[in-house]
Formats: C-alpha cells, structure tokens, sequence
C-alpha cells in the first residue's frame, strides 16, 4: 500500500481551471495579468488557486530555462562564440566565418 503522501501531487495549471470552471487559457491569463480578463473570471480562478494551493512553476513558463530566459541564453551563447579562439572569432582576428 502506498504511503499518503506519495499520492498527493502539486496542483496543475489544469486543476485550477477545473476548480474555477474555466479552461486553461483563462486561468493563463489570469497568472500573467491579462487586463481583458472578467471581474468574476479572476476571483474565481484566485480563489481556485488559493484552495488548491497552487504555485506557478517558474521552470514551465515559455521562454524561460533554468539558465534564465531564451534570450538570455542566446546572449551567453553569444558571447561565448565571441570570446572563444575558433577560427573566425573577433578574439583570433581571423575573418574567416564560423559557419
């Protein structure tokens, strides 16, 4: 038998939507701050996400990665192209191309 605990599971952004009677998309933008968002839409999904104990997983927002946002890894990225000694890199003063 399984132990209590091990089946109780984080709240998903679908499970509010669930509680709230609203689909997913309107408790999305509930969460991001949407202003075209009904009174009554946004206490209901508050008051799901308050009962349910839900928490937004900073991990799953789009464009972010546990090394920051996607443009923030294209900028390391970057920056660790430019800073490198491959050919054609302004660090070399080679002007070949790096592709």
């Amino acid at each position: 038998m399984a132990h209590p605990a091990e089946d109780v599971r984080t709240p998903a952004m679908a499970d509010v939507a669930r509680e709230a009677g609203v689909s997913r998309h309107a408790v999305s933008r509930v969460l991001s701050g949407h202003p075209d968002v009904r009174a009554a839409t946004r206490e209901r999904v508050t008051v799901a996400i308050e009962r349910l104990g839900y928490r937004r997983d900073s991990a799953a927002r789009p464009g972010h990665t546990p090394y920051g946002t996607l443009g923030d890894t294209a900028v390391n990225t970057v920056r660790a192209v430019t800073n490198s000694t491959w050919p054609g890199s302004p660090s070399t003063g080679d002007s070949a191309p790096l592709w």
